[in-house]
């Protein structure tokens, strides 16, 4: 893959044979999770996440599970760990990312952690957690460095320039050619014996989530 950042995660997940899917609203209780499957890989994401770069990092987190921990028990916290390495790894390699952290979040250090942030398309909350492991932050520094992201409110959305999520396009694509087909959408939800409004949902490109949400 290169040295570059990864363009599109959910595109190059489905380039490789893994179904992404958004999960129904109402089940919309955990973050993201995989499956082997009976025939391909699936990851389903949350589709009330609505953030382009932690939803990034939830793919590669899941897709890490794929790679490593086939038929294993969810939620693990060794497991876990590995998965977010894993998608650290995969959406910004140490080897090129290292050098670039900052070693101080003073003011400068905040402006190079919002260009990497753009740059690798990573939420700057995983990148400070990766200073710190790849030694570029001190615990204390760390620490100190979350208390910020805390008081301005980045916990729960960080400023970011893609406010859009990826979408996944390879079902909605099979679908599109089943109609030019002339064949009927109905009749593959029929056969495929799955209710209308979870065919709905794992055949769409964006979320389905209600009015107002």
């Amino acid at each position: 893959m290169g040295d570059k950042p990864v363009r599109h995660v959910v595109r190059t997940m489905e380039n490789h044979g893994i179904v992404v899917v958004f999960a129904p609203f109402q089940s919309a209780a955990i973050d993201a999770y995989s499956t082997l499957g009976t025939k391909v890989p699936v990851v389903v994401l949350n589709p009330t996440k609505g953030d382009y770069y932690r939803q990034r990092f939830d793919a590669a987190h899941e897709l890490g599970h794929l790679v490593m921990h086939a038929d294993a028990d969810p939620g693990h916290k060794v497991l876990e760990a590995q998965a977010h390495a894993f998608a650290s790894e995969f959406l910004a390699p140490s080897a090129c990312i290292q050098d670039e952290l900052p070693r101080v979040m003073n003011g400068e250090g905040w402006m190079k952690l919002k260009e990497l942030k753009e740059y690798w398309g990573i939420s700057m909350q995983a990148l400070l957690y990766r200073a710190k492991e790849l030694g570029r932050l001190s615990e204390d520094a760390y620490r100190n460095a979350m208390v910020t992201v805390s008081r301005n409110g980045w916990r729960v959305k960080e400023p970011g320039r893609i406010s859009s999520i990826e979408g996944p396009s390879l079902i909605p694509h099979a679908i599109e050619l089943i109609e030019e087909s002339d064949i009927p959408v109905e009749i593959l939800r029929e056969k495929s014996r799955v209710p209308q409004q979870y065919f709905e949902v794992i055949t769409a490109r964006h979320p389905i989530l209600p009015l107002g949400a």
